[in-house]
């Protein structure tokens, strides 16, 4: 009983949803599909308004004639998760189909007519996590394009006209997983085109027309696959590669180098490339096997004749058909013997005139440049003097000041400094070689009284600060004024003496007068007593 209840139940609900299916459409549950109808803007805002779509999750509109679809005016599919507009009329994508559709997650404007998209197509398209614009006629992608579509997780633009990828494409695409730009008219990749999707994991570039890659342009990505086939490729930058797997299929490579990879890849395919077979890629392919035992390599020998189309794997590497082995590759130079190291290694053993890697220097050391019993020691291409005591410089030429004599004179101390000295000089001297006294130290060269100043601590150089009167580099000119006024000293003087000698002629005259008289007086009296 409970079973043909189910069973009404069922069929009652496909009977309600057929009712209010649009005529154009093929309704179930979970997705309508109304594709190859010759749908045109009219009809598919009647399909809009038609029906009851609450349970629907896909919304199927290929391959009609629509040229326009208004978001706006399906918010009642509120369900809705995928919406596919491929090959229809289309020039630009649909408007803010996010915010009218928040539940739609994959949005395909596939194989429409849209020439061109900016970075604000996409405003309103949040929500989007895969979008098909493939196989339009997009001829560029215009940095920060993704700005708007922050949870975008893949993007399929294969089948386009583009030519170029700028830096900046895939700014604001942090979230980006997948890629893909197969098929298109690739021929330039600038280096910053991939930088802000760090979350990257599969890159699609093949069937383009690219030669060659920008030094570090994959250096923010650990790609899961990177596949580039069909290009134009015959060499990479240094560590281009940090893929697990690389596809590098109907290239022009010839060779195959390890110093390309970052990070040894677990897969490589290298088919239809003309490659040449010898023990070079055997060596770089043991690399990629050591340490690796399940390293996936593909392709096949074009060159030399008798290895054509030979499996690399097979009949190059695991056969060892050329019996390569690390000497193989030797690059040891100058009559030197190569000595196999282990499977991937070896070391050259060089004669005593050389020296280096691969023996490929002379030994400097030979003829010992170094002087004075210095010891030349080897350094790759190069030597290195280790001097005896009392010797520095490369070829340990330069005595080392103070060592063996002190250039200081007057019992300066000699103090060394790397290669030169200093002189800490005794008291009263200065120079470089204390050779020079300082100025007033020893000795006053001011004459009268004069005093001696130093014009500065560094040189010999002094000034006399003269008293009274005198001048000239020692006080040893005496001034016009001053001579005058010593003239005059001297003439007073002259003159006072003068005065003070006739003074004393007056006084002595005087006194001679004085004695005359009083002997005059004398004579009468003694003549008056004789008598």
């Amino acid at each position: 009983m409970k079973g043909f209840l189910f069973i009404l139940l069922v069929v009652f609900i496909n009977y309600s949803q057929t009712q209010t299916c649009p005529e154009q459409c093929q309704c179930s549950r979970l997705k309508w599909t109304c594709g190859g109808q010759n749908i045109n803007d009219t009809v598919l805002l009647e399909i809009a308004h038609t029906g009851d779509p609450l349970t629907a999750e896909e919304l199927i509109l290929k391959v009609n004639l629509i040229t326009n679809f208004p978001a706006e005016a399906f918010t009642k599919f509120s369900k809705l998760e995928i919406i596919e507009l491929g090959q229809n009329l289309l020039t630009k994508p649909p408007a803010n189909v996010s915010d009218y559709i928040p539940s739609v997650h994959r949005f395909s404007i596939d194989q429409n007519k849209i020439s061109k998209i900016s970075r604000d197509d996409f405003l309103g398209y949040q929500n989007i996590k895969i979008l098909d614009i493939f196989s339009n006629t997009l001829t560029e992608i215009e940095p920060n394009i993704f700005e708007n579509l922050q949870n975008l997780q893949k993007v399929f633009a294969e089948n386009n006209q583009i030519e170029m990828l700028k830096n900046g494409t895939l700014n604001g695409a942090e979230n980006l997983l997948w890629i893909s730009f197969d098929g298109n008219a690739l021929g330039k990749i600038e280096r910053d085109a991939f930088a802000a999707a760090t979350k990257l994991e599969r890159l699609w570039l093949s069937y383009n027309k690219l030669t060659s890659l920008p030094e570090g342009v994959f250096r923010n990505q650990r790609l899961v696959i990177l596949k580039m086939k069909s290009n134009q490729f015959t060499d990479f930058p240094p560590k281009t590669f940090n893929s697990l797997s690389v596809d590098l299929t109907n290239n022009s490579l010839t060779t195959l180098q390890k110093n390309w990879f970052a990070l040894k890849p677990n897969e490589l395919y290298l088919e239809q490339n003309p490659l040449h077979c010898d023990c070079a890629l055997f060596n770089t392919m043991q690399y990629f096997f050591n340490g690796n035992d399940k390293f996936l390599i593909f392709g096949n020998c074009k060159t030399p004749a008798d290895l054509k189309d030979d499996d690399i794997y097979e009949d190059l590497y695991r056969t060892n058909k050329l019996k390569c082995t690390a000497c193989s590759l030797n690059e040891c130079q100058n009559n030197s013997t190569c000595k196999v190291v282990d499977k991937l290694d070896y070391t050259c053993v060089c004669s005593e005139k050389n020296q280096g890697r691969f023996c490929q220097f002379e030994n400097a050391c030979l003829d010992n440049p170094c002087q004075h019993n210095g010891t030349c020691l080897k350094i790759v291409d190069t030597f290195m003097c280790n001097c005896s005591s009392g010797f520095l410089g490369e070829k340990c030429e330069i005595e080392k000041p103070c060592y063996f004599n002190n250039p200081c004179q007057n019992n300066g101390t000699c103090l060394r400094i790397v290669d030169t000295f200093m002189c800490n000089c005794s008291s009263g001297f200065l120079g470089e070689k204390c050779e020079i006294e300082k100025a007033c130290y020893f000795n006053n060269p001011c004459q009268n009284n004069g005093t001696c100043q130093p014009l500065d601590e560094t040189s010999d150089k002094y000034q006399c600060l003269c008293v009274g009167g005198y001048s000239g580099q020692n006080c040893e000119i005496l001034g016009e004024e001053t001579k005058i006024k010593i003239g005059y000293i001297i003439l007073i003087i002259l003159v006072a003496l003068a005065l003070i000698a006739l003074l004393l002629v007056i006084l002595y005259l005087r006194r001679r007068t004085t004695k005359k008289a009083e002997i005059t007086e004398d004579t009468p009296l003694k003549s008056t007593q004789n008598t």
